[in-house]
């Protein structure tokens, strides 16, 4: 899964092929914890958005038909704005005793602290001892949001600074009645989070989202189309705070049942050590994970980044790796058990 909004190649691809669909009720709504809201404006936005760039040649629309749902995800103490697919609205509300599930007061927080760190601003730290696989942080997000801006009709091919900023600005206007529907602790904590979009056309809400957003993976998005994945991102209070490294100590997952995302530790943590995530492919050579990274106003110093000539080759290696589990063919005999400890021994040594 990966941390961003609209930061990499394919996504800015995706800005030229919009979508303009409405959002509808669903009776069955009413027997989850899943409110579809009641207000009107998100839906005036996204009719009235497609008028925003002028009717030249349209691109063909995302490959989904997929209506976007106006919704909020109620749960003791708060509750999740959100503008998702039709598609993840149906997973929340058939979810086996409902959405979302408790989560368990256990893992409800007091591994972690949020602190200053030197030269990032706010960061998250280890208050104990991890184990790898050990559960640091169960957060529900502040909100959840398309991915991609909707609503929006553009020219076909590569877009130009205008249309850009035009799309950005409607993509903003699709945001604000979500926002403001927010609880005010919720909105306080919103706009406290780093906002690296300030001069780029984004506005005050996009630039959060943009700038903080981990995107759904697989157990969110079930959607078969490869063009409709990962439509969703969400943003967190405290998740949303965990920095960046090209060998992070820990993994994430979104859990649609408790609608929350889980990190956990991805090798051995101890207390007061910082708690890292990754917001690029940390397998991509060294040069290329700098470009996605200039869009967080971010110069990685990790040990990675220092010296590419050590590290490109070993991660190289493990993206080309043999596979790392017991092959089902019989004739494979045990000739896989030595490529498969040597990848092992790159990703220990990579601390991937």
């Amino acid at each position: 899964m990966k941390r961003g909004f609209l930061t990499n190649e394919k996504a800015k691809r995706f800005l030229s092929a919009p979508t303009s669909l409405p959002v509808k009720t669903l009776d069955d709504a009413e027997k989850a914890r899943v409110t579809l809201s009641k207000a009107n404006d998100t839906t005036k936005v996204l009719q009235s958005s497609s008028k925003a760039v002028p009717d030249k040649k349209k691109s063909s629309p995302l490959e989904s038909d997929d209506p976007w749902r106006d919704i909020e995800i109620r749960f003791p103490g708060g509750g999740t704005q959100c503008l998702v697919t039709d598609d993840l609205l149906q997973r929340l509300v058939r979810t086996p005793g409902g959405c979302p599930q408790p989560i368990k007061d256990s893992d409800l927080g007091g591994n972690y602290r949020i602190s200053p760190t030197p030269g990032k601003g706010l960061g998250m730290f280890a208050t104990r001892d991890f184990n790898t696989g050990d559960l640091i942080v169960n957060e529900r997000p502040l909100m959840v949001v398309p991915r991609i801006p909707v609503g929006v009709l553009t020219d076909e091919g590569v877009l130009d600074e205008k249309a850009t900023k035009t799309i950005l600005h409607q993509a903003e206007k699709v945001m604000c009645p979500i926002f403001k529907r927010m609880r005010e602790e919720d909105k306080k904590a919103f706009m406290e989070l780093h906002n690296s979009h300030l001069q780029d056309g984004s506005g005050p809400i996009l630039g959060v989202i943009r700038t903080n957003g981990y995107v759904f993976g697989d157990e969110a998005e079930t959607n078969s189309n490869a063009s409709t994945k990962e439509n969703h991102t969400s943003i967190f209070k405290d998740l949303s705070r965990v920095n960046h490294s090209c060998s992070p100590n820990t993994s994430h997952k979104f859990h649609v049942s408790t609608f929350s995302m889980q990190l956990r530790a991805a090798r051995d943590i101890k207390v007061g050590e910082e708690i890292f995530t990754t917001y690029t492919d940390i397998l991509e050579p060294a040069a290329v994970r700098a470009k996605d990274l200039t869009s967080y106003q971010i110069t990685c110093a990790c040990r990675a980044c220092l010296d590419p000539d050590r590290s490109d080759p070993i991660r190289a290696a493990v993206l080309k790796r043999p596979a790392i589990f017991v092959p089902m063919q019989k004739d494979f005999g045990e000739d896989w058990i030595d490529p498969a400890l040597e990848t092992l021994s790159r990703i220990e040594q990579e601390e991937l």
